[in-house]
């Protein structure tokens, strides 16, 4: 919901921190910068660029959050981490099309897409295990081999979500909006629907 709200920014490629070039500017800004005051005050007179973005966070602000309509959970073993860019594909697909459906029916939603991998940049970077052996501990690379709960534990988890700004006003209106919604990205919604969970 923050980053729908500072959408504009993020495609500008405007960063909050990069005017300060010290630490000292660094430490006066995070000192400053309390979250109640970060939220109300620096957000949206630095990062909310349109006036439809600042709205967002005062209703967040307000805890008027967004509702999530959908959410699909993705367990990739080993085997299937070669699959991850055809799912970060169909997310972007489906924030294209939900982008569309601002513009033709004057509903917001958005959808985001969190990831845990549990061993993240294993393939790039040595994972060493201490293993006790008689009264000593020795130190492993092979991770994988040591267990069966190594190897199992070794999976990424990909949470899809798509939210619904409340901009309805009665359950009524909040199921039509939800039905334009998951009808707008059924067909990605279907291809999500192949994936492990």
């Amino acid at each position: 919901m923050l980053a729908y709200a500072t959408q504009t920014s993020k495609e500008q490629n405007k960063k909050l921190l990069d005017r300060y070039k010290t630490v000292e500017e660094l430490i006066n800004f995070y000192t400053m910068n309390g979250d109640e005051y970060f939220l109300t005050e620096t957000v949206i007179e630095e990062i909310a660029s349109t006036t439809e973005e600042k709205q967002i966070i005062k209703e967040l602000i307000n805890r008027k959050l967004f509702k999530r309509v959908y959410q699909s959970k993705i367990v990739l073993k080993e085997s299937g981490f070669s699959k991850v860019p055809q799912i970060e594909t169909i997310k972007k697909t489906i924030d294209t099309k939900l982008k569309r459906l601002i513009d033709s029916d004057g509903i917001f939603a958005v959808s985001d897409r969190f990831e845990n991998n549990t061993y993240k940049d294993s393939d790039k970077k040595c994972i060493l295990i201490a293993v006790k052996k008689d009264k000593t501990y020795q130190f492993r690379d092979d991770w994988k081999k040591i267990g069966l709960e190594f190897e199992l534990a070794n999976m990424n988890v990909s949470m899809i979500r798509i939210y619904l700004r409340r901009t309805f006003s009665s359950s009524v209106e909040y199921e039509e909006m939800k039905r334009k919604v998951m009808e707008t990205v059924k067909e990605e919604i279907d291809q999500l629907k192949k994936y492990p969970s």
